[in-house]
């Protein structure tokens, strides 16, 4: 039987609330979203930011889709993924958040 993946990721998203560019994280399992912020003060949603962190994250390897008109950008992946696959996810996507952060 496959582990559960999805326990180790949902508790590491929200902790990239930490993050001063990062309003709100939600998501169920592996779907993931989370809204980047004008600044830590200004939660206020930032679609330019957004369009700033998705390519990086793809240069990185990260495939992040922006939805809508907000500024969120969310993880949604495929239900074969391994738990090795979801630990590089979230090394990337820290250290995507990283180069955000003022």
């Amino acid at each position: 039987m496959r582990p559960r993946v999805a326990t180790s990721f949902a508790p590491v998203c929200a902790n990239c609330a930490r993050f001063p560019l990062i309003g709100d994280v939600r998501g169920l399992g592996l779907m993931t979203a989370m809204d980047l912020a004008r600044s830590a003060s200004d939660l206020s949603p930032n679609p330019e930011l957004r369009e700033t962190h998705r390519p990086d994250g793809f240069r990185r390897g990260l495939l992040l889709l922006g939805c809508g008109e907000s500024a969120h950008s969310a993880f949604c992946p495929p239900l074969c993924i391994t738990a090795a696959q979801v630990d590089v996810a979230i090394t990337l996507l820290q250290t995507n958040l990283n180069d955000l952060s003022p």
